[in-house]
């Protein structure tokens, strides 16, 4: 049971996507010398949860990043319109010397190609980091999409 529950926790009931935040528990079961097989448990196992997850209403989760940008204040508008446009939420903005640092949560996915664009808004005077921040829920019009790929 234990490994077609692993199986299935690795490839989800939503688009194919790994699942986390998830504990499983086996309350009962049996055993039969004829009908039982190590296939049969794992084939068990995996139907078990694939209903399970359905049944609670799972959603796509992505990874939102904790993204720090130092720009010249002359630039400042331009990479804020940049990264509102990536579905970034800025936390902070603050100035250092001339250089405005903005602190913002963004999804990975949006961040693809960024450090070229940030290059090119700034005249490559902007840098910027991310780091892994948390997982949240997709929005639901882009979980759609994913979902019937």
């Amino acid at each position: 049971m234990e490994n077609g529950v692993r199986d299935a926790l690795g490839s989800g009931a939503l688009a194919g996507f790994p699942v986390i935040g998830v504990k499983v528990t086996l309350i009962d079961g049996s055993f039969h010398a004829v009908d039982s097989s190590d296939i049969a448990f794992e084939q068990a196992g995996s139907i078990a949860l694939d209903n399970s997850l359905k049944d609670a209403g799972a959603v796509l989760l992505e990874p939102i990043m904790r993204l720090q940008a130092a720009v010249p204040e002359s630039y400042f508008g331009a990479v804020q319109g940049s990264l509102l446009g990536k579905r970034a939420v800025i936390t902070d903005a603050r100035m250092h010397g001339n250089i405005r640092i903005i602190d913002a949560k963004v999804p990975l996915v949006e961040m693809f190609g960024y450090s070229s664009e940030i290059r090119s808004v700034t005249s490559g005077r902007g840098t910027f980091t991310m780091e892994p921040l948390s997982y949240e829920k997709v929005p639901e019009q882009l979980a759609k999409q994913l979902i019937l790929l």
